[in-house]
């Protein structure tokens, strides 16, 4: 009998490259499903075996700890990280040696760049097996979607794709990388090209890229582009926004977000709320200044519960979110958030004469 794509995929991925990853995305396609309560246990069971890690292997920890008078038998739950403080990209920066832990071997570290949307990007390592659990729950969020392994997709991104391991990637995952460096018609004329040629089942792209591209399709006319669905991330998506890409490409986008010391925030076909993966870490939304607390908008604090190479506890991602009332309708027991709000940025669009 012939493999579907998501088997040839997997197998790809586990032979090929050595990457563990398909009972990781089973487990969480299960555990998707438990109750929030059941959630919370396996993050406590966790929490424990990453903070005795914490104390025994990480020289910044192992400090930190002995100068609060904390030990790790005094954090047996969630609520007791409030004894630790945020953890900043500061205190990562200036203490980067001290945070990696002494028994990682280094074959087993990845080494790691954020996207600089704060200014600096950070460097810092995780593990091989925290890198696959990361990727399994964005995989998941693609699933929600309608996604399957193997599926066409594009992604449309402002970076060169210039490593060899991400093209091999890209070709096993039946990805079309499509570059637009600049919001300019040129660009915008080429993706709209290799859209039509390659007519993907599924699109990737940042909110800002997307609605710069809706708009030159419109204008143009361009009708026969037609997703099953859209995933974006990276930047703010607004109302506006979403209501342009949707309308012109017909299809619905499921919005995400992702950050350093962070699984992946999904919305499932509710559109409702952004679901944390509990599973991969511990999401705290608390208010760290007055404007915050008026505006009622929560800092995203998060906890690592897999990168034992150099650990984030109460990590601060400097990005905003709005609290979910409810749950969602679709009953995953996967805590919600209703909003993301990151970091506002404003793009100025200049009429060409005025160049």
């Amino acid at each position: 009998m012939a493999l579907s794509k998501n088997k040839v995929i997997l197998n790809f991925f586990e032979n090929f490259l050595n990457y563990k990853i398909s009972k990781k995305l089973n487990f969480l396609l299960k555990s998707q499903w438990w109750s929030t309560d059941k959630l919370k246990k396996l993050q406590t069971i966790k929490l424990r075996k990453l903070v005795k890690h914490c104390y025994e292997n990480v020289p910044y920890y192992r400090r930190l700890f002995r100068d609060l008078s904390v030990s790790p038998s005094d954090i047996r739950r969630i609520s007791d990280l409030e004894k630790l403080p945020i953890l900043t990209k500061k205190i990562i920066r200036e203490n980067k040696d001290q945070l990696l832990a002494t028994n990682m071997e280094e074959f087993s570290l990845v080494r790691m760049r954020s996207s600089g949307s704060t200014g600096e990007p950070l460097e810092y390592y995780t593990t091989r097996e925290a890198y696959l659990w990361n990727m399994a729950t964005e995989i998941r969020g693609w699933y929600w979607m309608g996604y399957r392994l193997g599926d066409s997709y594009c992604k449309i991104s402002s970076n060169p794709r210039s490593s060899l391991f991400k093209k091999l990637q890209d070709l096993f995952f039946n990805n079309t990388y499509i570059e637009i460096p600049e919001f300019e018609e040129e660009y915008f004329e080429k993706t709209c090209k290799l859209l039509v040629n390659h007519n993907p089942d599924f699109i990737r792209g940042y909110p800002d890229a997307m609605f710069f591209l809706a708009n030159f399709l419109n204008r143009n006319n361009t009708q026969n582009i037609r997703p099953k669905s859209i995933t974006t991330t990276g930047n703010i998506l607004t109302s506006e926004s979403r209501q342009k890409i949707e309308d012109q490409f017909g299809c619905k986008i499921f919005d995400s977000y992702g950050c350093e010391g962070t699984g992946h925030l999904f919305q499932c076909d509710e559109n409702l709320s952004y679901h944390m993966a509990m599973e991969y870490g511990i999401y705290e939304t608390l208010t760290l200044s007055k404007k915050e607390s008026r505006s009622n908008k929560f800092r995203l604090i998060s906890t690592d519960l897999h990168n034992y190479a150099m650990p984030f506890l109460r990590y601060d991602t400097q990005d905003l979110v709005s609290k979910s009332s409810k749950g969602c309708n679709c009953n995953r027991g996967l805590a919600t958030v209703k909003k993301i709000h990151g970091r506002d940025s404003d793009i100025i669009v200049i009429p060409p004469d005025k160049y």
